[in-house]
């Protein structure tokens, strides 16, 4: 076959390239041509789509080839869009002359030998800004930013481009704004004596200047983007009024109670209480601080960025113990819900993703919620299927209003959590308003006599379950409170739907005995947070009574119970996508439970971590090796997903063990892991060194016959073998 052309030859390697790219995790597409606001076209030899964000890569033999890539000179206006995504950065790649006319059989393996591409992030000066009558400077001519090396290489260079964008300086500014204004707010409240001796594990004045912090920095947002013509008919009139630049608690109280009229009831009504709870003149000293810097942060616009809100929110976290609660990892929620959502399963096979209507009948449920980590995440790759449907900007508001309104469910014990999911799912998607968020805070004590039992009391089993499904939101007050939405009014009630298509959970695994047996221990951490011994043992007998007749066990831990709840909940065909203890694989107080999921599930994925590093302790965290999905824990986990299934045929399949030698760190080093562990599909023992460019693990594949899933189980967990 003859030598192509010089301009065919380009093609050739630029789809080769594409097609090595995908290989190492990255969503990519060769020859692109994407329309500018002008209606103007510009054509693009490469496309990397980088979950928020979308990275344009002119290629060619020459300099001067790259310098004048017409996509380039059009990012001198309004950033171009591909596929509802921005296209915020550029690179340039010189092909090397011992490729410009390799026969057709031999593009792909010499471009993946080939050792010597040539390739840097192109500054401003170069991609976009240059003065028409000028010329840029020189690929060469910029040492700082150029880079030699093969594919991989290039595949580590995208990945980095995105993880400084999301740890850019506008990023950690703002993490430092919020961090030093609740610092200032707590220190003012502790000098007015909250929280000063509490002698709890969470830090109640950091909690409450953290949730104020939320509230007013979302009213801000709300009052500068909200589109009035998506408010009930009654409000369509009325101004969203910024807080009260003074930060006095009266009028915030005004102002607050006007927005639960309207709505976004999780956010405002756990903020509302919690002011109620601060005497008035204390609030009014540390209110001003934190609103000032609301204010400084919803005016930079950086906490709209997609799921910027909830990486910020993990840092403030993870640098203090806001609540006494662990929480999931953003690249371990990425990389959960990308497995669960995997569109090549049958449950999402043939779903419209560009369609609302389809979205909304979803039912999708975490029962404890925690941050919202977990449903950000999935919010994250229904919109990312959207958008590869073809959906626009118009179609992704209905998506996530049908999402946030009625497809995602949470629940959790803590109102300070249920208040950060809220906000987390809302922050970036101001413009229009969410009538009804089926966000709750579950009751978790005692009261009336009666033991609740948070997310559990929907257990079949439990007095509160079957078919008493409504529980009420807050049942300490004499009267049910009713709240006014767009539909008219509404009690608090906390419903969890059944036939769920998708539960996905990071359960708390607290649990009934220390180490050792069971019957030689009378150490009881699993009701801790209840002040009351009384109230501790009661609600440990009726979730004793309420296990009985379920796999579950009070020595597994709360996690067994969560597993059966998930069980109940879910339809056939549904899936369950867990984060839990590594010893529910191997540990024999787990037996009943993985009789359950064997008998009713195919087991399609199970991952574990032998990660050796190990984070030093810092204050108020202990030292931990990163064996674990969830911030601050010092046990190893494994991350579950599995398919309900009734008949014994449809259990039957590949069941993929993934043993990582290091977890992802970064969301993109999570998606990019999603992409390779997809991207397999071979069964009998196939193993992969690489994922990606670095060496992060192993995958095993092999069919689901059940003493050999047991060997390989053992395995991962109790050596953490590469087999």
């Amino acid at each position: 076959m003859g030598r192509p052309s010089g301009a065919k030859s380009k093609s050739r390697l630029n789809r080769a390239l594409a097609r090595l790219l995908c290989q190492h995790g990255l969503e990519v597409a060769a020859e692109q041509v994407v329309t500018d606001c002008d209606g103007c076209t510009h054509r693009f030899d490469i496309l990397v789509e980088l979950d928020e964000q979308s990275t344009g890569i002119g290629t060619g033999f020459s300099e001067a080839e790259i310098v004048g890539h017409s996509p380039f000179t059009g990012m001198r206006k309004a950033p171009l869009v591909w596929r509802s995504l921005p296209v915020r950065h550029a690179l340039g790649l010189l092909y090397p002359e011992h490729l410009r006319n390799p026969p057709d059989s031999e593009v792909s393996p010499e471009l993946a030998s080939c050792e010597d591409l040539e390739f840097a992030s192109l500054p401003r000066s170069v991609a976009g800004n240059v003065p028409q009558g000028q010329t840029a400077a020189p690929l060469r001519q910029v040492p700082e930013v150029r880079q030699t090396g093969p594919v991989s290489a290039l595949a580590e260079c995208l990945r980095n481009l995105w993880i400084e964008t999301a740890s850019s300086p506008s990023v950690e500014e703002t993490v430092g704004k919020a961090s030093r204004a609740i610092d200032h707010a707590t220190k003012l409240l502790r000098d007015h004596g909250l929280g000063a001796d509490s002698g709890e594990d969470s830090d109640p004045a950091a909690t409450h200047a953290l949730i104020w912090l939320n509230a007013l920095l979302f009213q801000e947002l709300l009052s500068a983007h909200l589109d009035s013509n998506t408010l009930p008919r009654e409000h369509r009139n009325k101004e969203i009024p910024a807080p009260d630049p003074r930060g006095r608690p009266s009028v915030i109280f005004e102002q607050w109670d006007s927005l639960l009229r309207i709505n976004w009831w999780p956010i405002f009504a756990v903020a509302h209480e919690s002011l109620e709870q601060i005497p008035s003149h204390t609030a009014g000293i540390a209110l001003p601080a934190l609103r000032n810097a609301a204010k400084s942060i919803a005016e930079s616009g950086v906490i709209r960025r997609h799921d910027i809100a909830g990486r910020i929110f993990h840092r403030l976290l993870d640098s203090r113990k806001f609540l006494a609660a662990n929480y999931t990892t953003i690249p371990a929620g990425v990389l959960l819900a990308g497995l669960a959502l995997d569109p090549g399963h049958r449950l999402w096979k043939n779903l419209a993703w560009s369609g609302p209507d389809e979205i909304a009948r979803l039912r999708i449920v975490d029962p404890a919620c925690g941050s919202g980590t977990l449903l950000m995440a999935v919010v994250q790759e229904v919109l990312k299927r959207h958008r590869r449907a073809g959906g626009d900007e118009k179609s992704r508001r209905a998506i996530v209003k049908a999402l946030l309104e009625k497809a995602l469910h949470g629940f959790d014990v803590v109102p300070a959590a249920v208040h950060l999911t809220a906000t987390t799912l809302s922050m970036a998607e101001t413009q229009q308003a969410i009538a009804d968020m089926p966000i709750y805070w579950m009751p978790h004590d005692v009261n009336g006599g009666s033991p609740r039992l948070g997310s559990l009391d929907f257990l079949a089993s439990s007095p509160s379950g079957g078919e008493a499904q409504f529980l009420q939101l807050f049942p300490d007050r004499e009267s049910d409170p009713g709240r006014v939405t767009g539909t008219g009014e509404h009690v608090h009630d906390a419903f969890m739907p059944e036939q769920c298509e998708l539960v996905i959970a990071n359960p708390p695994f607290t649990r009934a005995g220390g180490p050792g047996s069971a019957k030689n221990t009378d150490w009881n951490p699993l009701f801790g947070s209840v002040l009351s011994r009384t109230d501790a043992e009661a609600m440990q007998q009726a979730l004793k009574k309420t296990l009985e007749p379920t796999p579950a066990s009070l020595y597994a831990g709360l996690g067994s119970a969560f597993t059966v709840l998930a069980h109940e909940r879910l339809k056939q065909g549904g899936r369950l996508a867990l984060i839990l203890p590594a010893t529910a694989l191997t540990g024999s107080s787990w037996a009943r439970i993985r009789k359950m999921l064997l008998a009713n599930y195919r087991i399609d994925w199970i991952v574990v971590s032998h990660d050796p590093r190990y984070r030093t302790k810092t204050k108020n965290l202990p030292g931990r090796r990163f064996v674990g999905f969830s911030e601050s824990t010092r046990i190893a986990e494994t991350l579950m997903v599995a398919t309900k299934a009734k008949a014994s045929a449809d259990r039957d399949g590949i069941i993929r063990f993934v043993n990582l030698r290091r977890n992802p760190d970064e969301p993109i080093e999570a998606i990019g892991l999603v992409q390779a562990l997809l991207s397999m599909g071979r069964p009998n023992f196939e193993p992969r060194d690489r994922l990606g460019c670095r060496r992060v693990g192993r995958s095993l594949s092999c069919t689901s016959e059940r003493p050999q899933f047991r060997t390989v189980a053992a395995c991962l967990v109790d050596t953490g073998m590469d087999r």
